[in-house]
């Protein structure tokens, strides 16, 4: 295929995975987070705390949600992020204290985790099924990242507007409809399948092979090193 056709196929392919990626990011309540948190009781500490949270959980979900993606569904990894970004927002909104603001950092955390790389790897095996030998993945994980940094900067400012107008609790309520656009999205995009190729090593080797790849591989050293 030329060029010109390539990126009318992969444009069409990949079009709701760039939705999904951009309301994925669509979060009113990031730009108002800490004064909701201030206003239910939170010290520096207790946001310290916070933190450190939904760190753990990152940590602790990061390497099952890959294997999830693996053996599973890369894309079905990305809706259950969705669906636990929404339940942040209701956790969040539901609140009145420290305690039930945890909740809101915990599925937060479990969101991330399940966000996180999955959409390099989608791009990565997209383009390798359907335009193998055009290097064109920095340009379409470009426009990922173009669209996720768009839905960050555009819901901030909308989010403080609400939360001006209205009130802080707001926000968190008006996310849950916009979290679970992209399910829509992804159920609409057709997951390539490379990954899938070949023979499937049982759960324990598979295990085994990623705990071996985590500790043996001196290139990845520094990155666990920065969850510490």
């Amino acid at each position: 295929m030329s060029e010109v056709d390539v990126a009318k196929v992969l444009s069409k392919r990949l079009m709701p995975l760039f939705v999904a990626a951009f309301f994925q990011s669509f979060v009113f309540w990031y730009t108002v987070e800490k004064l909701f948190m201030r206003s239910i009781g939170f010290t520096n500490t207790d946001i310290g705390f916070m933190v450190a949270v939904y760190s753990a959980v990152m940590l602790l979900v990061d390497t099952p949600s890959g294997i999830l993606a693996d053996r599973w569904s890369r894309k079905g990894v990305l809706m259950l992020a969705s669906v636990c970004l929404a339940l942040s927002a209701i956790a969040g909104g539901l609140s009145h204290g420290i305690g039930g603001y945890l909740i809101c950092a915990v599925l937060w955390g479990i969101f991330f985790a399940c966000y996180s790389g999955m959409y390099d790897s989608i791009i990565y095996d997209t383009l390798s099924e359907t335009a193998p030998g055009h290097d064109l993945y920095d340009r379409y994980y470009g426009r990922i990242q173009f669209l996720d940094s768009l839905g960050l900067v555009i819901s901030s400012l909308i989010g403080g507007y609400i939360a001006a107008r209205t009130n802080l609790r707001a926000v968190y309520f008006l996310t849950v409809p916009i979290a679970l656009l992209p399910v829509a999205a992804l159920a609409r995009f057709k997951e390539p399948s490379l990954h899938k190729q070949g023979i499937v090593p049982t759960l324990p080797k598979q295990l085994k092979a990623t705990l071996k790849a985590i500790t043996t591989n001196r290139s990845l050293l520094p990155v666990a090193r920065s969850w510490f």
